[in-house]
């Protein structure tokens, strides 16, 4: 099939297949399960079912804004499971350890099965991962990258300084932008729409002022919106950001433009869910070794 292209264009289409299917995966799966059906409604990060759409505004910056790149999308961190391991696809576990003893050590992949990161691969999509709310593992609180000396870095904390290195505003500046509120708040007690109360509590033992709170500090700590993985803070910056990305995007794979895809083969070029694509980077990783004994003339190898 079109074995008359150039490698530019083989590269370029490929580009564009990748990127769409990317694209396609994050809004239709990974979105599904961050922010729930109003947020998503708001911020127009629902899919069509059919045909092109057209949403994109040439005054729309689709760069990584500050708060999403230093605070908001580091909401991951607290699903950080204490334990990594190796399994087979059967699901039976082989080995695993604690976090804190394999950072950083190869011999725990190499040392293994040639397998090994088809093993761990299958360990990190099956175990499930530790719910989003404001407690860490104590491997990336204490012990992050430990060395011979019992000497390790605080993950939290990192998240928390990097936002005062980025001059990020304080997290009650956030909740007015948001419009959460419409004035910055002057107790923490006003807090108690959005946290449980040993969260205010915790977070007046930790400031001395409520328009003290660091933004990563304040949004981890918030009650979780229903069907949803963070809170309103994070749900109104990461909703804005993925927007933003959207319809900043003269390329998105949805437009109906000269270098996109052609009705009727865009839904039909991605029909992969997450699973299925994980799986063929993996198989396509472990034949590397094969293919780099085979012809170096792209049509043959595809």
């Amino acid at each position: 099939m079109n074995a008359h292209w150039n490698d530019n264009k083989i590269y370029n289409e490929a580009r564009k297949i990748v990127g769409a299917i990317i694209q396609h995966i994050t809004y239709k799966e990974y979105l599904l399960n961050v922010l729930n059906d109003p947020t998503r409604e708001k911020y127009g990060l629902k899919l069509s079912n059919t045909g092109f759409v057209d949403e994109y505004e040439a005054s729309v910056n689709p760069t990584i804004k500050n708060a999403f790149a230093a605070a908001a999308y580091r909401f991951g961190h607290s699903m950080i499971p204490p334990v990594e391991g190796l399994k087979k696809k059967n699901n039976r576990l082989v080995e695993d350890e604690f976090l804190e003893q394999i950072f950083l050590d190869q011999d725990f992949l190499l040392q293994k099965s040639a397998r090994a990161v088809e093993m761990l691969a299958q360990y990190a999509i099956t175990e499930p991962s530790r719910e989003v709310d404001r407690f860490f593992e104590s491997a990336i609180r204490n012990r992050l990258f430990e060395n011979v000396e019992d000497v390790g870095f605080d993950l939290t904390a990192l998240n928390i300084q990097r936002g005062r290195d980025h001059g990020l505003p304080a997290y009650v500046d956030w909740r007015v932008y948001c419009e959460l509120d419409t004035e910055k708040l002057i107790s923490f007690q006003e807090l108690h729409l959005t946290h449980d109360q040993h969260a205010i509590e915790q977070l007046g033992k930790a400031y001395a002022n409520v328009r003290d709170i660091d933004l990563y500090a304040g949004a981890m700590s918030e009650q979780r919106l229903p069907n949803s993985y963070v809170g309103p803070t994070f749900s109104c910056l990461i909703g804005e950001q993925f927007e933003a990305l959207k319809k900043g995007d003269r390329f998105w794979y949805e437009m109906p433009t000269r270098q996109g895809f052609k009705e009727g083969k865009i839904l039909q070029s991605f029909e992969l869910n997450n699973l299925k694509m994980i799986e063929a980077k993996l198989n396509l990783a472990l034949r590397t070794s094969d293919l780099r004994e085979q012809s170096h003339d792209v049509h043959t190898i595809f």
